[in-house]
Formats: structure tokens, sequence, C-alpha cells
């Protein structure tokens, strides 16, 4: 009884959806049991849509892309057949070869100009680089990982849309990053199918076959006239504890410094390759030393810690990386210099509001197509607030808090006799880096005066497709819960000691909290409990945004002062 009142609040929000979308035409009841609430079921619908999408619009921008992608071999099974724009140049060696780089851009698409934390968007992005006084036909664009989870326009379309625009602006390779594990191993599949760029992986590993995983490379070659270019692709070995491990129960991540050195070795001594760059998902570290280390190494392009680096080694290479969702672009410039490329410069720039005049058209119209198919979904309101919530007190001045807000939705999903219906449960937890974006457009809704909060605001804060469950933990782990970097509700600290409830946590005790699949799947995590996860609330398998979605339609309005920043 109760799994129907909560499954009637998504077939709620879909009728809406679909009244505005698909004229009604609801999805088969195949499609319909295989969703997990408002979330999966908008998969469902977009899925279809989608494809809908590829087979016209985004195809036609496929074909065209795979023309400039300039891809032109790889060192593993990933083959394109895309045309070399630089072969029908010339085969002798551009006198300038210039590298931009772009990392953890999370589905960041559009530019946000509104927001506390400006985000220029992948059309800006696209028309600085081409706009840039380094560019030409022999420059390379690169991904170091983690370009897809993160936004609603990404989400909804599964990355597609996302993969669209790299194979338009012309991506040469993708390194593949941690968050590209966050819908399984079949959907890179699906994503390294429909890019005209392979995705590369030298130590992403099937445990299965002791091979390299099958959707990825170690390596990809491109040219430019007459140079040959070796991108080698990696991620951080111990990568592991960012991902949730049902999504990797069949990979491994080898030692990725061994393998990346003997395959630059090989692109420099038996392919003749001019130059080797290596794009990698992990931050600044001995691993990365050892990279440059490597007289075949001539830079390494990195990503995962949301930073910027500008890191030089003794021997004049560089790490660079670009912060996070295209704050900021890194660049290297390699000049021909008596028959053998030298680095020119070597920079990461940040891209502030109003540093960049003009978009691309060609990425606009990707974007476009999409949100014809998608917006209409995003912008269905679910519920209001009466000012900014931010996921940080320093985001925003007089804003409420969205971990505050994140965690009281999670107890009453689970408490409430429509929903969970479990008075046991007495605490909820909830990673704070799972928090992902702030609440701030000032467009107030005319009738109300109030600001809406949409399915893209849902997804925009909750991306993850992140299960809300519930576990029993022990007293002793609920505090070191407590102690970790994690939104919480109904636990306080009153001197040393912490308490649920008012009452003080007994080490020795039992508690039953509700919290997400993640972090119960996360080893090492004081909440971790195997692969098999906890349970789903009284039997509904809900993720984090359709909690949101639930505790909205049920208060109506929130407002700023309910949600302080503990």
């Amino acid at each position: 009884m109760k799994r129907k009142n909560l499954l009637s609040l998504s077939a709620v929000l879909l009728c809406l959806l679909f009244s505005s979308c698909t004229n009604g035409n609801l999805p088969s009841s195949e499609t319909q049991s295989s969703s997990s609430l408002l979330s999966s079921s908008l998969s469902s619908l977009v899925s279809s849509e989608a494809s809908s999408t590829e087979s016209s619009s985004s195809k036609e921008s496929s074909v065209s892309s795979a023309v400039s992608s300039q891809v032109v071999s790889s060192s593993s099974s990933q083959s394109s057949s895309s045309s070399s724009l630089s072969s029908s140049i010339s085969d002798v060696k551009p006198e300038k070869i210039s590298f931009y780089s772009l990392n953890d851009v999370h589905g960041a698409i559009e530019e946000t100009p509104n927001s506390s934390t400006y985000f220029p968007g992948m059309s800006k992005l696209s028309y600085k680089i081409k706009n840039d006084a380094d560019y030409s036909p022999s420059s390379v664009l690169l991904s170091s990982g983690d370009m897809f989870q993160g936004s609603a326009l990404s989400n909804i379309s599964e990355g597609l849309c996302m993969t669209d625009i790299m194979s338009k602006m012309g991506f040469a390779s993708m390194a593949i990053g941690n968050h590209e594990f966050d819908w399984g191993t079949s959907k890179i599949v699906t994503e390294e199918q429909h890019a005209t760029f392979p995705f590369l992986g030298i130590n992403i590993y099937s445990k299965s076959t002791g091979k390299i995983a099958s959707f990825a490379s170690p390596s990809t070659i491109v040219r430019r006239g007459g140079a040959k270019i070796g991108i080698i692709g990696s991620i951080m070995q111990n990568i592991a504890g960012d991902i949730s491990a049902k999504m990797i129960a069949d990979i491994s991540f080898e030692a990725d410094v061994p393998l990346v050195t003997a395959e630059a070795k090989r692109l420099k001594t038996e392919e003749k390759c001019d130059l080797v760059i290596v794009s990698t998902h992990q931050g600044p570290d001995s691993a990365t030393d050892s990279y440059l280390e490597s007289s075949y190494v001539d830079g390494v392009f990195g990503g995962h810690d949301h930073q910027k680096w500008e890191n030089q080694d003794s021997n004049g290479k560089y790490y660079l990386e670009s912060s996070s969702s295209g704050r900021a672009l890194s660049k290297m410039v390699f000049t021909l210099t008596n028959g053998s490329y030298q680095l020119s410069t070597a920079s990461a720039e940040w891209n502030d509001k109003g540093t960049i005049s003009g978009t691309d058209p060609e990425v606009d119209k990707v974007i476009a197509d999409y949100n014809e198919e998608i917006k209409p979904l995003m912008e269905k309101v679910v519920g209001y607030r009466d000012g900014p919530f931010c996921r940080n007190s320093s985001s925003s001045s007089n804003s409420g808090s969205l971990g505050n807000l994140v965690t009281k939705a999670m107890m009453f999903f689970a408490n409430d006799s429509e929903y969970g219906n479990d008075s046991t449960v007495v605490a909820s937890f909830h990673n704070t880096g799972g928090v992902r974006a702030d609440w701030t457009s000032t467009t107030k809704d005319a009738s109300t005066g109030l600001y809406p909060i949409t399915i893209g605001d849902l997804y925009s804060t909750s991306p993850f497709d992140n299960l809300v469950q519930a576990i029993e933990v022990s007293g002793s782990n609920f505090i070191l819960a407590a102690k970790s970097d994690y939104h919480s509700d109904n636990v306080t600290l009153n001197g040393y000691s912490w308490y649920v409830n008012g009452t003080k946590v007994d080490s020795s005790a039992t508690y039953r909290v509700v919290t997400i699949d993640y972090l119960i799947t996360k080893s090492g995590d004081p909440l971790y409990k195997g692969l098999d996860g906890g349970e789903n609330i009284n039997g509904n398998q809900a993720f984090m945004r359709d909690v949101l979605a639930a505790y909205l339609q049920r208060v109506g309005t929130i407002h700023i002062s309910d949600y302080p920043y503990l």
C-alpha cells in the first residue's frame, strides 16, 4: 500500500511531464517496471526520446563532427572512421602544435550567469579555444575525465548531449574518470560507441579477463600534417574508493606508472611519435611526477581534485589541470625547432565571467536540439523556496543549507507513514561532496512571489543515482560517521559526546539510520555494509532526488530560516 502511494507521487509528476512532452503517451509497462520513481522514469522517457534525437539531429551532428575529429588511429582495438582534417592540408610538420585540455566538467554544458559559482558552458569554452591566438588546424583538444555526471541536461540524456558536444568540438580523446562509472560499465560502452573519439584508460582492467577493459584504449595516435602525436590515458590507481563498488565489481585499477612509461617509450621509439602527452584522471602526485621524469613524455594534463595547477618539474615539463566545470582551461604550446618540438608556453587560465565574448554556433545547435526534448522536463516545478539554498555557508549570505534540507528529506522519507513508515530510523547521513549545486536563481514566480524549485534543480543538486537506504550500524560506527565530513539530521555534539534525538550515543548499542548506497558500499567507510548495500525503505527504490521531490511535494514551500547551517 505504501509502495503504491510512493509511486503515485511519481505518476503525478510524470503525468505533468508527459502531457507536455509526449502528448500523454506513457511508457510501456516494461519501462515503468524498471523505473526508480521520478529519476529512472525520466531516464526511461528520455532514452526513447534521445534515441529519436540520435537518429536525426544528434546522428547528423556526430557525422559532421567526425570530419573534424582528426583522430586517425589507436594503439588498441579502438578505431576511428573519422577523416583527418590535417592530412588534407599537407604532410609537412606544422610549426606549432597547441594542446587544450578540460577536466571534471561534470555536465556543466550551459552557462550559469546568475549562479554564485560561474560556469561558462561548453559553447563559450569552444568559442574561446577556437578564437585563441595559438589555435589552428594543428591543435589538439583533450579531456582528462569526469565529463558527464553533474547536470540535468547531461544526466537526463545519460551523457549523450555532452558526448555529441565533444564530438562536434573535435576532441581527440577522453581519459576515463571515476564518475564515468556512475551509470555502470555498460553506459561507458554506449558512450564510447556514440563518440567520435576514443576513451582512454591504460590501467583499467577487467578482473574476469585479466586484460584492459573493452571500453578503454591504452592510447591513441593523432596526426597533424606530418607530425605524429601519441596520447596516453590513465586513471589514479587507488580511485576505487571514489566509485560505488557495485559499479566496478569486475574492474580493477592497476599500477599506472609502469604501464604509462612503457607505452610512452613504445610510442616514441616504435611509432616514431613526435610528441607524447599523458591525459590522466588524477591530481599532481608521485605518479604524475614519475610520468614527467620519463624522457618519452612531453607533458601531462590531469584532473580529479578540481584544482587549477601549473606545476613545472626540474626538466621544464608541466603538469596542468583546469579546476572543474569549465572554470579554467589548460594549454600547452609546442613549436618546431631544429626538427623537433619544444615546449613554448604552458598555462591554466581562469574563465571568469565576462572574459569570453562569444559562443560556438555549432555547439549551440547541439544544445538546442537536446533542450527541445529535455528542457520541458527540467523546468517542471516541484516546490518553492523563499531565498537561496547553498551547499556551503560561504556561498551566499542569508541562505538556507542544502545539506540540512537533504538530510531532513531523508528522515522524512524514512519515518513518514505514507512513504518509509519506519519509526526505528533515528538519524540520516549524506556525504557533503554528493550535494553538487546551489539553488540561487533570482527568477521569482509571478503569482507566488517565491522562487520555483524545478526538476532540473533536483538533478543539479543530486546528479548521482544514489539510492536512499536504511542500515543497522553499531554505536561506535555511528560516532565515526558523525565525526566524518557528512551532513546529518538528528545528530548533535555536546562537549565531547555525540547525541541522537537528545540521547547520548552508546558505542555498544545498535542504531538504524538512513543513508545512501554510495556510502554503504564504499569500503572503509564507517557506514560500509558490503556490495549488496542496505535495505530499500519499505520496499521502495528511491534515488536521493526522488526523496527530495517527495519532501518538496509535501511541504510545498521551504524557508531558509528552517534549514540553518549546522
